[in-house]
């Protein structure tokens, strides 16, 4: 497995990308387009990707790896507990009042999904602005 990096989500700023849900992910459309805004806030526990006009907010993964090109958003992905492990908390927990479903519920794990954003082509963005001026002629060629 590729290493983790929590700032691999600042390498879709100015690019063409194209958000792909992974296997196991609940969203269900693709999302495209130039990403002009990156904002990590770590205070919600949230990634915010701007695509154009329109701001995306998704739930800060677990890990951020770069695999194939791509950058991957990972959630979930816990390890079940072996039932030695679960046995033994069993036990623990049986005399502070827990019952066998709230050990059950607190230990069972949880399934893994991605996201996928595929990076394009590199964009300057004050291209298309500098055409623009100089078209009206404000800059000179």
């Amino acid at each position: 497995m590729p290493e983790h990096d929590r700032y691999l989500v600042y390498r879709l700023l100015g690019r063409v990308v194209e958000m792909v849900p992974g296997p196991g992910h609940r969203r269900s459309r693709r999302i495209s387009g130039v990403v002009n805004r990156v904002c990590r806030d770590i205070f919600e526990d949230v990634v915010e990707v701007t695509f154009g006009s329109r701001t995306h907010q998704f739930k800060e993964p677990g890990e951020m790896v770069m695999e194939d090109g791509d950058v991957v958003f990972v959630y979930g992905g816990e390890g079940y507990a072996d039932d030695e492990e679960m046995f033994r908390q069993l036990r623990d927990r049986s005399h502070a009042g827990e019952t066998i479903y709230d050990v059950l519920r607190r230990t069972s794990g949880t399934p893994r999904t991605s996201l996928i954003f595929r990076l394009g082509d590199r964009v300057d963005p004050l291209k298309g602005k500098e055409w623009r001026r100089r078209r009206r002629g404000a800059v000179p060629a």
